[in-house]
């Protein structure tokens, strides 16, 4: 009778352990299915990626970096390809700058430049690391400013000469300075294109205080390969 007693007693300790088990099994798989859940909806939130529509896409988080790419074209020239933030122009004094516009606005642009130069943030050097040229943000013009954009002035150096000039369906104008460095003179060749919408900047560096007509012609021909894409 004892033993009959036990063994119903020992079914039911059983019954109840295997119940307990089962019932941490399923709270494990269903806390683990919620937790792959919230992972993915984490990650779906953060990666671009993972946007699958062109309007979720649109709501993609923007990294306002400008990028830059070279392609070699020959032995002697390479492209720049740009596609920058753009921003607006500021006046102090009797000295002008810029500042970055906010919002996601950007422009692109291309230009050809020497095969032997490298671009290191807004700055070319050549083969031997010196610093040949440099480019500057891209000014969006309100109306009226395209006069003020070309018609630049200085009072860090000195002008020597100063142009219009004109190309493609650009204007602009091409200005030669005298600056005096640590190392020495350099005779900045700044050129300022404008489509009448937005205004470009880039400056090319000369240590030759003789103008030279060979370099000034390399000079020309690399700015008139500007072009704007829109």
């Amino acid at each position: 009778m004892k033993k009959g007693i036990w063994a119903v007693v020992l079914l039911t300790l059983l019954l109840l352990v295997n119940g307990c088990d089962l019932d941490r099994t399923k709270m494990s798989s269903s806390g683990s299915e919620e937790n792959s859940e919230v992972q993915q909806q984490s990650s779906s939130q953060s990666d671009p990626s993972l946007y699958e529509t062109e309007e979720e896409s649109a709501r993609a988080p923007s990294t306002h970096e400008d990028q830059f790419t070279i392609t070699t074209l020959n032995h002697e020239w390479k492209e720049l390809s740009a596609k920058v933030s753009l921003s607006e122009m500021i006046f102090y004094g009797e000295s002008r700058g810029s500042t970055n516009l906010a919002g996601d606005e950007r422009v692109e642009y291309s230009m050809n430049i020497p095969a032997d130069w490298t671009l290191q943030g807004t700055v070319f050097e050549d083969s031997n690391k010196k610093k040949v040229a440099e480019i500057a943000p891209v000014i969006l013009l309100k109306q009226g400013e395209e006069i003020q954009f070309l018609d630049y002035e200085t009072i860090e150096g000195q002008i020597l000469t100063k142009e219009p000039i004109s190309f493609y369906k650009y204007k602009g104008t091409k200005i030669i300075l005298l600056m005096g460095t640590e190392v020495g003179k350099w005779y900045p060749h700044m050129y300022m294109i404008s489509d009448g919408t937005y205004g470009f900047t880039v400056t090319i560096y000369s240590r030759n205080q003789i103008r030279d007509e060979v370099e000034e012609r390399l000079f020309d021909d690399i700015v008139k390969t500007f072009r704007f894409r829109l």
